[in-house]
């Protein structure tokens, strides 16, 4: 059987007879296991779902559930489990209903072509759609207004993800400079070795599973962004340059803190 119909079919037998078959109103597996360039030194597994309102309260027993079984899924279908772990993101039913709501998930905004091709549903029916695309103005501006939340997150609490931030925003760069795919991880380098053979190394030395220190990945960050950056999204990028400040500082402090 096909390592994805595996995927699939397991991970239905899981849900089957639990609170999920209930709650989930649409279950995606979607990411670089359907893409076809899994590695799961560097990916992660990607799961979306959408639950009904009425299961709010059950979002952490869900996750805890539906992790379990896309465990067991992986061990019966002979797929290696990933280093980062399985990341499972989600929305309540009524947020994907309002036309107001802007998803802050990248796979919905940035990368919603890439999402729609290399996805697979696994359970309910394709809910996400109701959701407006935003323009690339937008999805661009929301995408820095996220990295200055995270780079100082991360800095403060696990500056081991510091280099996959430089990544993104290496992808950033490709997206304002009209890149449209494909997104696979040598595909990216590729590209990137085009646009600009230092930005291409920072993502090289993610591909090649050795991320750059914490410092020097924050350093990268400050250099995509100044790529990015060059006269466009000036209010978010002024915060964003302040978040890495804060998140250099952060890092000094820890380092000091150790001696």
């Amino acid at each position: 059987m096909p390592i994805l119909e595996c995927l699939v079919s397991n991970i239905r037998k899981g849900i089957k007879g639990t609170l999920l078959e209930h709650c989930l109103m649409e279950l995606v597996l979607y990411g670089s296991i359907v893409r076809g360039d899994y590695d799961s030194d560097i990916s992660d597994i990607d799961l979306f779902y959408i639950v009904d309102d009425a299961c709010k309260d059950d979002i952490t027993h869900i996750n805890h559930v539906l992790g379990d079984i896309t465990g067991l899924a992986l061990r019966v279908c002979g797929v290696r489990e990933p280093r980062r772990g399985i990341d499972l993101a989600w929305c309540l039913r009524s947020e994907i209903e309002s036309s107001s709501v802007l998803c802050d998930y990248k796979f919905l905004t940035l990368y919603r072509e890439d999402f729609e091709q290399n996805s697979v549903l696994v359970l309910g029916e394709k809910l996400h759609t109701l959701l407006p695309a935003p323009s690339l103005e937008d999805a661009i501006r929301q995408a820095l207004k996220r990295l200055s939340r995270r780079v100082v997150e991360f800095a403060e609490k696990n500056p081991s993800l510091l280099p996959i931030l430089a990544g993104e925003v290496a992808k950033l760069v490709l997206l304002s400079n009209g890149y449209k795919g494909p997104w696979a991880k040598q595909a990216v380098y590729e590209a990137l070795q085009r646009a600009d053979p230092v930005l291409a190394d920072i993502w090289r030395s993610y591909l090649d599973g050795n991320p750059l220190p914490a410092r020097e990945a924050l350093q990268a960050i400050r250099y995509a962004l100044n790529r990015l950056c060059d006269g466009e999204f000036r209010g978010e990028c002024r915060a964003a340059r302040a978040a890495i400040e804060e998140a250099r500082a952060l890092l000094e402090k820890n380092r000091e803190g150790q001696h």
